[in-house]
């Protein structure tokens, strides 16, 4: 605490440990906090599975059935896990380009289906 006075900086021990976990690289904080909630699990604590699934990558958003006629299901099926994949990545990008196919697919699943011209149904 005297280096923290010497340097005119909080000496406060959220202040003290926010510096210490912001001082981490990004492969040693995930680490850091799972550590912490063993820790806290092992004393008797709830399991936090909200935050171990943040931490671990794993999506919260429902999972979704889509059936076979919409378009083409398993390919909008596929098209849907990569985007969960890219958003968990941090690719919004992917994210995008995986959406507008998507899009793409069902305004022409759509047009097929409603406008009984021959010409869509190449």
């Amino acid at each position: 605490m005297k280096i923290r006075e010497n340097h005119q900086v909080s000496t406060s021990r959220r202040d003290y440990y926010k510096d210490i976990f912001l001082g981490l690289n990004d492969e040693e904080k995930p680490v850091l906090i799972l550590n912490i909630l063993n820790d806290l699990e092992g004393l008797g604590h709830p399991v936090w599975t909200d935050i171990r699934g943040l931490i671990s990558g794993v999506a919260n958003a429902p999972s979704v059935k889509i059936p076979a006629e919409a378009w083409n299901g398993d390919r909008l099926q596929l098209f849907l896990s990569e985007m969960d994949t890219a958003v968990d990545q941090k690719n919004p990008e992917r994210v995008l380009t995986l959406a507008y196919t998507c899009l793409e697919g069902f305004f022409k699943a759509f047009v097929r289906k409603n406008i009984p011209s021959a010409r869509w149904r190449k």
